[in-house]
Formats: structure tokens, sequence, C-alpha cells
């Protein structure tokens, strides 16, 4: 969407570089903690989805989101999306995905992703969704700020693997970075 609060909105280049940084932890949580490769680099891809369904499908509202989101700039999305929408993004998408058959463990990765403290069905796909979610900066850089320790129990990881993850992915940015233009570009025609 064009009318976003910062312009444009870089929805595949968040995208890509959550399922990548998703990918990149993967294999350092230890097996009995790990998730799927598939559904979780996939939750990455599709974390944002709802974004896009309320630009498309509602834009008056989410016009009026925008306009919202300028003026407090300091107010989590959700919460301006439950004032205006009565729900939020990752609601709207995990109902969708559910609607489409998108496997459970997807759909429960995007509907607890600011659910830190998440154990349920599930809950390692979220759980990483989330961790990844707090990596991943709306500019597409990856920043290792603060992780709940109850989260990086779950998961089987600490803070020096993570940065050390997250040095690596850093890397690749120039190639990540193609790879969104090229999903945006596919995206338009």
């Amino acid at each position: 969407p064009e009318d976003g609060p910062e312009g444009v909105t870089p929805y595949w280049s968040q995208s890509v570089y959550t399922a990548a940084t998703i990918g990149a932890l993967l294999n350092l949580i230890p097996r009995e903690f790990r998730p799927g490769f598939g559904l979780a680099y996939l939750s990455g891809l599709l974390h944002n989805f709802g974004y896009l369904v309320i630009a498309e499908v509602f834009p008056p509202y989410f016009s009026l989101y925008c306009r919202y989101q300028e003026a407090n700039p300091h107010v989590p999305a959700l919460y301006i999306e439950r004032f205006l929408f009565g729900i939020t993004r990752e609601q709207i998408a995990s109902f969708l995905f559910h609607s489409w058959g998108i496997p459970e463990e997807v759909c429960s990765a995007v509907i607890h992703l600011h659910n830190a403290s998440y154990e349920g069905l599930h809950h390692n796909y979220a759980n990483l969704l989330f961790m990844v979610n707090q990596l991943v900066q709306s500019d597409g850089e990856l920043r290792v700020g603060k992780l709940p320790e109850p989260l990086l129990e779950r998961l089987g990881l600490d803070r020096a693997t993570i940065q050390e993850a997250v040095e690596n992915i850093s890397d690749f940015n120039e190639e990540l970075g193609s790879l969104a233009v090229m999903l945006e570009k596919a995206g338009k025609s």
C-alpha cells in the first residue's frame, strides 16, 4: 500500500527478512524445541498479510488507520487496529488462512504474533515468530533488543547465539533486498 504512514510499506522486505531470519535461527534451536522449517518459514512470509487485506479490501478504513498511526507513532499498531476495527490484522489473516486451509501451525503463529508468553498449541511456531518480529525492524535492519528470558528458554536459545545469527544474516542484506524487490515487482504485474 502506498498510503502507509511512512509512504510505501516495505511489505516484501519485512516478509523476506522475517522468513530469512527464521530460517537462520531454526538450525540453532535444539531439535526437541525446533518447529518444522517449511511452516515456520511460511509463517515469516505471511506474518503481516492482514495488513494487505485491510489496505486492499477496506481502503477508506486503511486511510483512517494510517492517519491515526501518523498522529500516534508511539502507540503499537494493534491498539489502533482494535480501536478502529475491533480486530487486529493478525486476527484477520488467521481467520482467512483457516478458511483457505493453511496449516494450523501458521495460523497459530500469526494470531499469537504479539504474545511472548504463548504456550498453547504450536507455541514453538508462535514463539519463534514473536522473537523474529522483535528482531526485524520496519527498515529491514536486524537488532537484538529485549527478548523475554522465558521465551528464549522455551526455544532453547540464548542472546549470544541470536546475535551471531543476526550478524550472519546481515551479510546477505543485498541478496535479501534484491529478492524483496523481485517479489514486489511480481506482485505489481
